[in-house]
């Protein structure tokens, strides 16, 4: 890309595009039921989050070390970088195909054949990947632009209807799902985490950042206090004006009926149809962006093969773009299940699994350089993550786990 870097504006546009992507919508109808624990369970997932974010910030600064497998690669070897490396940049990969797969779900397509399948994802990847094989100017104002869509209807809408949800009668507090609030918490943080995926992205693009000391802690802190604020706005905002939002199909669209006149109503739902479907697809822009810099850098640093690093006119990795979108293709079409719900699952599930092992390992490097640093601050950051990589590993090795003793047992 151009010799331009990265600034602190584009590049938390880049962490909000990356994250804020179609869980706003859906879980209001998931967690809604529990009420109060449903804003807790987001502010914790947010702190949790930001520490691993900081975590990055702070071992990127001490080790000037560049990538999400940087710190791994510094602490542990070549080896050790390279596999983290090759397991991140699958990650987010794979993050790709599970989007198609909620877009897919969402728009009405439950039950799509493998074909259709095929011809819709490799025309939006077609059209993402183009998109970002021009110059770092351009990408950076498509990222600003997608991450203003996403913020003004999904902040407005919840500050327009603020005023009635404040004086609304309906108590928080009541708990929709018989639990205890232990359970609940473990119940709703399952989902919560699953929605600030993605804040260490701003780590993957090191050497295109201006400034990356002061610069990436900055956008991390300041894109997760807009996300956090957003979805605990809206939560609390359809938590007091619509009573148990999980029997909802749709609380977003019934939040902007309610902001509507009665002449436009009937738009309503077409509206955050679109906003759904925009937010997917601004996510896979991201996404894709972000796939082609992880392979791109760690070719520059020898982890992967030199084709990948190759550039075209513009700057632009178009070799690990191209490689990156058509892994993406091949992972959804060769693991494909008609039944595109329980697909999404699976791929979450797993995609989730393999970055927060990439975070354990960077957690177990922090500490293993952090003796001549022991502050309150860096013990707090790092023990904080530390439990929220435990944490998540656990929600999503637990069950699987009871199925497999389970099925050997009985």
């Amino acid at each position: 890309m151009s010799t331009k870097k990265i600034g602190f504006t584009a590049l938390t546009a880049v962490i909000i595009g990356n994250i804020m992507g179609s869980g706003v919508l859906i879980l209001p109808r998931t967690i809604g039921k529990f009420g109060v624990i449903s804003l807790w369970s987001y502010a914790i997932a947010a702190v949790g989050f930001l520490s691993i974010g900081l975590l990055y910030a702070k071992m990127q600064v001490w080790l000037k070390c560049e990538g999400v497998h940087g710190p791994i690669l510094s602490v542990f070897g070549r080896r050790s970088g390279q596999i983290a490396s090759f397991l991140y940049w699958l990650s987010v990969v794979l993050g790709n195909s599970a989007l198609f797969t909620s877009l897919f779900s969402y728009t009405g397509f439950d039950k799509m054949s493998l074909f259709t399948c095929f011809v819709f994802t490799s025309i939006i990847l077609f059209f993402a990947t183009l998109f970002n094989c021009v110059e770092l100017r351009i990408v950076k104002l498509v990222e600003i632009f997608v991450a203003a869509v996403k913020l003004f209807p999904l902040m407005g809408l919840p500050l327009f209807c603020a005023y009635y949800a404040w004086n609304s009668d309906i108590d928080i507090y009541k708990i929709y799902e018989t639990t205890t609030l232990a359970q609940g918490v473990k119940h709703t943080l399952s989902h919560t985490l699953w929605a600030f995926l993605g804040i260490e992205t701003a780590i993957a693009m090191g050497s295109k950042i201006h400034n990356p000391e002061k610069t990436i802690s900055r956008s991390m802190v300041s894109a997760m206090s807009v996300i956090a604020f957003t979805y605990i706005l809206g939560m609390w905002t359809i938590i007091k004006l619509i009573p148990n939002p999980s029997g909802s199909s749709a609380p977003y669209t019934e939040l902007l009926i309610f902001a509507m006149p009665d002449a436009i109503k009937s738009f309503a739902s077409p509206l955050i149809y679109g906003l759904y479907i925009f937010l997917i697809l601004g996510s896979v822009y991201s996404w894709v962006f972000t796939t082609g810099i992880i392979a791109s850098e760690s070719a520059e640093q020898g982890l992967f093969p030199k084709f990948f690093a190759s550039k075209n006119r513009f700057g632009a990795p178009a070799n690990a773009l191209i490689v990156s979108s058509i892994v993406s293709l091949i992972f959804l079409i060769s693991t494909y299940n008609e039944d595109l719900s329980a697909h999404f699952d699976v791929m979450l599930d797993f995609l989730t699994l393999i970055t927060f092992v990439v975070h354990l390992a960077t957690n177990i490097a922090f500490f293993k350089i952090i003796k001549s640093r022991l502050t309150f601050g860096n013990i707090f950051i790092g023990s904080l993550s530390m439990i929220t990589n435990v944490f998540t590993i656990y929600i999503i090795c637990f069950p699987i786990l009871g199925k497999l003793f389970s099925n050997l047992f009985n």
